[in-house]
């Protein structure tokens, strides 16, 4: 379950419903990140080239933030991607690997402040802000409770197959 055990009663959301819709999100934030480098391709003012939005800190323009939206989008696609395969890839991988997408949306926040022409604009900084404390809050949450599911996993001993703790065993981390 992506969301943690503690805000799921607050909810009351079924949590398949919440996995739909936090796959969907993710869904429409990548084509909306492909709609935002398809159409620079065409703004009058900056005159990008394919290798300006594709390959990071190739630009002139403000390269350093303009270089880390470009890695923020490529974590983001891979990370987002990642989900299709995490059969493949094996779920508890899979939900180690995908915990570090918070570091695709941070270097697009980054981007956003720092190469955006109306980063200064309360209009922008205002949603840019309640997000972020959002997000902020969930990772707390998410966090806090994958250290307490480790330190109750790592107080009880590993179990064999015939039921009886391991052979040297020691508690197992993750999820």
């Amino acid at each position: 379950q992506h969301v943690p055990k503690r805000l799921r009663p607050k909810l009351r959301v079924e949590p398949r419903l919440l996995t739909r819709a936090h796959e969907q999100t993710a869904v429409a934030a990548l084509i909306a990140i492909g709609l935002h480098g398809v159409t620079l391709l065409g703004d009058g003012w900056l005159h990008p080239s394919l290798t300006d939005i594709a390959v990071p800190f190739a630009i002139d323009y403000r390269p350093v933030f303009t270089g880390l939206g470009i890695v923020g989008g490529y974590v983001a696609l891979a990370l987002g991607l990642s989900y299709y395969f995490r059969q493949r890839i094996g779920i508890a991988r899979w939900k180690r690997v995908h915990r570090f997408a918070i570091a695709g949306w941070a270097l697009s926040v980054l981007h956003t402040l720092g190469a955006g022409t109306d980063a200064a604009e309360g209009w922008l900084l205002w949603p840019v802000a309640v997000s972020s404390a959002v997000v902020a809050l969930l990772f707390v949450a998410r966090m806090s409770e994958v250290g307490m599911r480790r330190k109750a996993v790592a107080g009880r001993p590993a179990v064999a197959s015939a039921g009886r703790p391991a052979v040297g065993a020691v508690g197992a981390v993750g999820e």
